[in-house]
Formats: C-alpha cells, structure tokens, sequence
C-alpha cells in the first residue's frame, strides 16, 4: 500500500519535528525571529543536536528498508511541497532527505560558520559536543548484555563503527566541530592575508602616486606590478 507506513511516528509529527528543525537553522545563523541577537548555550545546542540525530535516525530507516520506500517517496513529496510555500525561509531550499541526513552536520555548520566565534560560544559549543559523544559511547556500552561481552567485543564494534563514521553522517559531534573550525579558522586566515595584501597594495599606491604625482592610477599599479 502506498503511502507513510513507518510504525515509528506519523508523518505529521515528523513534518513538525522538520519545520522544528528549520526553526533551529534560522536561530543558529544568529537572530531569533523578532531580529535580536540569538543566543545558544551548551543547553540549547545539545537540544539543536538531539533534534538533528531524531531526524537522521528516521530518515535512515526510511532510506535503508525497503518496506520503508513509499514512506520516503511520501516523506519526498510532502517536503517539496513545504519548500515550494512562498514563506518558507530563504537560503534553505535546498533541504531534501539526502541533506537531512546529515543533519547534524547541517546544524554545526550553522552554529560554526553563521555565528561570531566569542570565547563564551565557542565553550558552549565544544563542551554540547563532547558530552554528546560522551552519553553516545555511554550508551554503546550499556546496551551489550553484560561486562564481558562489552569487554571482548568492544574493540570490533568500534572499529566497524569507525569504518562506517568516516563516510557518513554518524561521524562524532566533536570530530565534525573541529573539522568546522579548522574550516573557519582558514577562511578567517584568508580573509585576513588578503585585508593585510590590499593595504600593502594600498599603502604602495598611495607612496608612488606622490612620488611621481604626474602619472595616472593605471600607470601607478602598472609600476607596482612591474617591482613585484
């Protein structure tokens, strides 16, 4: 039969816990919907994450059982009509179940590049990530039926799940906030080498145009051309 059949939660639930998830993306680029500052502590970011991982486990089984396809044809279709509303967000369009299931990736991103990096953020930030990977490694253990059998059979459940983490979306909250950072970290570098090349530049232009105050702008950054 065609149509949502996943036994898990209904398809309207699961489209608030998406326009939810939209809600979050749009506070983590900065501002809350009256235009003030928004402002995310350890709290909230590990409630944004909690969000995240509750739509990429759905979308998972959507994506991995077959029993599951009509519901992801479903879940598809009515995304695309939530998209296509005139209001829904600007910037965002892109989302579909391919991006959503990453989403966690989605919502570090934000945090990490839409956000000023203050030392207060950037706590929060690190301190959200760590103790999710830590309640998920807590969790890993506690879930093999006794001491034993965590101990003997731990070392291969964490190597196939590192296997799997470095080409998926299951990669840990704190390997993907530093890959982020690093991100950001090179293009603020960026940013910065070329603020320093173009007062160099200006600099040099300024000391050559009253040097040889006869010659023109073109001329001028035709000379400093020439001497680099």
């Amino acid at each position: 039969m065609a149509g949502w059949n996943y036994p898990e939660i209904a398809l309207e639930d699961f489209l608030k816990a998406i326009k939810g998830f939209v809600d979050m993306l749009i506070l983590a680029s900065g501002y809350q919907s009256s235009g003030s500052p928004a402002h995310w502590d350890s709290s909230n970011i590990k409630k944004a994450l909690q969000w995240a991982l509750l739509i990429e486990d759905v979308i998972g089984h959507l994506s991995s059982h077959d029993e599951y396809r009509d519901s992801l044809e479903e879940f598809n279709k009515t995304l695309c009509e939530m998209i296509s509303n005139p209001f829904f967000p600007k910037g965002l369009e892109h989302l579909s179940s391919k991006t959503l299931m990453n989403a966690r990736n989605l919502m570090l991103e934000h945090l990490i590049h839409s956000l000023p990096l203050r030392d207060s953020h950037l706590r929060a930030l690190v301190a959200a990530t760590v103790e999710m990977d830590s309640h998920k490694h807590l969790e890993f253990f506690l879930q093999n039926e006794s001491r034993k059998f965590a101990f003997d059979s731990s070392r291969q459940l964490i190597e196939e799940s590192s296997n799997a983490e470095a080409n998926s979306a299951t990669c840990s909250f704190s390997f993907i906030t530093a890959r982020e950072l690093q991100r950001r970290l090179l293009e603020v570098s960026s940013v910065s080498a070329t603020d320093k090349l173009l007062n160099i530049l200006s600099h040099s232009v300024y000391c050559l145009s009253l040097s040889e105050p006869g010659k023109n702008l073109p001329d001028v950054v035709a000379n400093i051309g020439a001497l680099m």
